[in-house]
């Protein structure tokens, strides 16, 4: 117990100091599961880390679709996961046998726990063999002593929390190796009495609005604090019962009735300091949410790290900007952009009728834009005039970094992905958030109260033409006022990969990284 952890903690303390004499460097594994708001983030901090001298090696695993977001560097060594952002909807909006956790609870938001539940178990974690080959390092090559060792740091996103936790626990026990593990928040999910849970939209959006005007409210609230607490509650609940359960089974059967599992983990006792950043082990909770967007918890522990946005002004070092979309910009300076992630999206026809209608020009990203031009793409179109139009002032792009794309637009109509709010106003344009699903309800009316946006819609399916031509004109009113938080989030938001990446070599090897 007692014993064990402080003659553990001697060794480790004394093995960092090994490191530095001896030169050898650090291996970090970055897991990141998602959207591709969600993996910029971390392949923004895979770039800063490579940077540095002290860093041999940065272990990245992503989503076989959105490798192409993954920099290019030699000591980036790129993991495919083996699914895709469409794998997700597998499980989103789609009856299954047995029902999801939660299905039958009144609550939506823990409904949709049951999702997340079933992505992590289902998708994700049966991943960590694949994971752990890499993490704990090829002992038989003698050849370099630093990709014979563990990793010394785990970054994970939301969805890789619990695969990330339970290779750290691998480590620890089967190796009694050091491993930090960082789990990145890029909504404010710290349990805090400053404001509740966005899922709890009207008093999130008036607590969060009153501090962000420079307001003080005296009654911080316990019950703000427990709408956080609560809802992990259920996902805990939901993921030992759903998912943990059938992890220690497999292991059991596949190492000898060793059992690896975060079972004998409570949820009071281990999980909620984990949460609030008072946990004694080596894990921290990373906020990456942009100050000037949502304010930070004035209450979280030691060990939450306030960082800021991660992506910000991330642009794969590779990408090599589309000609005909630069000839385009400037035939056509800031259009319009639509963009609404990997999602299917029926209201594609619609969307291209209305601009056609408003002789608006657009950059669609998404492929679902495809379909609808490639029919009126055709020399035989009944509407020559109006194919001739989209052949000049409307331009698909499957994907293109929205760092480089948005500072060229004047409005983003999205769903209001934390990913995409972050992008659209450190460009200094407004969001017009049709939402669908979690976090994107709260930003689709915090935007629009802090004159960063518009709420077009109230969710993604219910989206007309009359939303989109009321909503430019509102969205056009707000552009100053995004131009002033654009301006104020550049100034600081692209050090948010550095604050991490010395936190993380500061902690695992005892001094901050130089770059090399």
């Amino acid at each position: 117990g007692w014993l064990r952890f402080s003659l553990m903690e001697w060794r480790w303390s004394h093995e960092r100091q090994n490191h530095r004499e001896r030169n050898i460097m650090a291996r970090i594994l970055i897991i990141c599961v998602g959207s591709r708001g969600d993996a910029e983030p971390f392949c923004a901090l895979a770039a800063q880390l490579a940077a540095q001298s002290s860093v041999d090696k940065v272990e990245l695993f992503v989503q076989k679709d959105l490798k192409y977001l993954v920099p290019s560097h030699d000591k980036i060594q790129c993991h495919e996961l083996p699914f895709t952002q469409m794998s997700f909807y597998d499980y989103a909006g789609k009856e299954r046998t047995p029902p999801q956790a939660g299905s039958d609870h009144p609550n939506p938001r823990v409904r949709f726990l049951g999702i997340v539940t079933d992505i992590m178990g289902e998708l994700v974690l049966p991943c960590l063999a694949q994971i752990m080959s890499v993490a704990a390092g090829n002992s038989n090559d003698k050849s370099d002593s630093n990709n014979s060792r563990p990793v010394n740091a785990i970054v994970a996103s939301s969805l890789a929390r619990q695969v990330a936790l339970e290779a750290a626990r691998q480590l620890t026990q089967s190796y009694e190796a050091r491993v930090s593990v960082y789990l990145v928040q890029l909504q404010s999910l710290v349990p805090t009495k400053d404001y509740p849970h966005y899922s709890c939209l009207d008093k999130c959006l008036q607590a969060t609005t009153t501090m962000s005007n420079g307001g003080n409210d005296k009654n911080s609230l316990q019950e703000y604090f427990d709408s956080y607490i609560e809802l992990e509650r259920h996902q805990f609940e939901f993921l030992k019962v759903h998912a943990l359960e059938k992890l220690a089974n497999d292991n059991s059967n596949n190492n000898n009735n060793k059992d690896h599992s975060n079972n004998s983990w409570g949820f009071q006792a281990d999980m909620i300091p984990v949460l609030t950043g008072d946990s004694p082990r080596n894990i921290w909770m990373v906020n990456a949410v942009s100050r000037h967007i949502v304010p930070a918890p004035t209450d979280a522990g030691p060990k939450v790290l306030n960082v800021g946005g991660l992506a910000a002004a991330y642009i794969p070092s590779n990408f090599v900007p589309p000609s005909e979309l630069t000839e385009f910009f400037q035939r056509h300076p800031r259009p319009i952009c639509f963009g609404y992630g990997s999602m299917p999206f029926a209201q594609a026809a619609m969307v291209v009728n209305t601009l056609y209608r408003l002789d608006r020009a657009a950059v669609l990203v998404g492929s679902a834009m495809n379909a609808v031009l490639e029919t009126n793409d055709d020399d035989q179109s009944d509407d020559p005039e109006k194919t001739a139009w989209i052949k000049d002032k409307l331009r698909v792009v499957a994907s293109v970094p929205y760092p480089w794309l948005l500072p060229q637009c004047n409005m983003m109509f999205c769903h209001g992905g934390a990913g995409t709010v972050h992008a659209a106003l450190r460009a200094g344009i407004p969001a017009v958030i049709s939402p669908l699903l979690g976090d994107q309800f709260f930003f689709a009316q915090y935007l629009e109260a802090r004159g960063w946006g518009v709420s077009a819609s109230g969710n993604l399916g219910s989206l007309t033409e009359q939303d989109i031509v009321e909503s430019i004109p509102k969205a056009e009113v707000c552009q100053e006022a995004c131009r002033a938080v654009g301006e104020a989030m550049r100034g600081d938001d692209q050090e948010g990969p550095n604050i991490l990446s010395n936190a993380i070599l500061e902690q695992v090897m005892g001094y901050g990284g130089s770059v090399g």
